[in-house]
């Protein structure tokens, strides 16, 4: 497994999360879990159609969950907002289509209202950097 550019979560069980870039069973890149006693667990390797490269750290939402966004891939091949529980179950939340920003690099952060926030590299109407927020209900 290669080096994960991003820093590890450490989750309310404990447990570190985390996700690397070209690596797993398609070498897209994966979610991971490690245990504090160093027990390695792949959660999700991504197949291209649920994103390529996850630049960006992880974060648990008070819900439990954990949110994530990736570069590349995805309905318009440039990037996604995904959900994964601690188990394992990945949900893809939002395709990025070059209207609402691409290229993402930076990890979600959760605002005390609960709605999560990050950023994209480019895209949108000027083709500059932007900021979004994405309704955690129903996520």
């Amino acid at each position: 497994m290669p080096p994960p550019r991003a820093g590890l979560v450490q989750a309310t069980n404990g447990n570190f999360y985390g996700t690397t870039v070209s690596s797993g069973t398609y070498g897209f890149g994966t979610v991971f879990e490690i245990t504090t006693s160093g027990t390695l667990t792949t959660l999700h390797s991504f197949d291209g159609t649920d994103g390529i490269e996850p630049e960006a750290g992880l974060v648990q939402a008070t819900n439990g969950n954990f949110y994530g966004t990736i570069y590349e891939g995805g309905a318009h091949s440039i990037g996604t907002v995904f959900k994964i529980t601690p188990s394992g179950t990945l949900t893809s939340l939002h395709s990025f289509d070059d209207t609402d920003g691409f290229s993402t690099y930076a990890t979600l952060v959760q605002g005390t209202n609960g709605d999560l926030y990050g950023t994209t590299w480019e895209g949108g109407a000027t083709a500059m950097a932007r900021s979004s927020k994405s309704q955690q209900v129903g996520c």
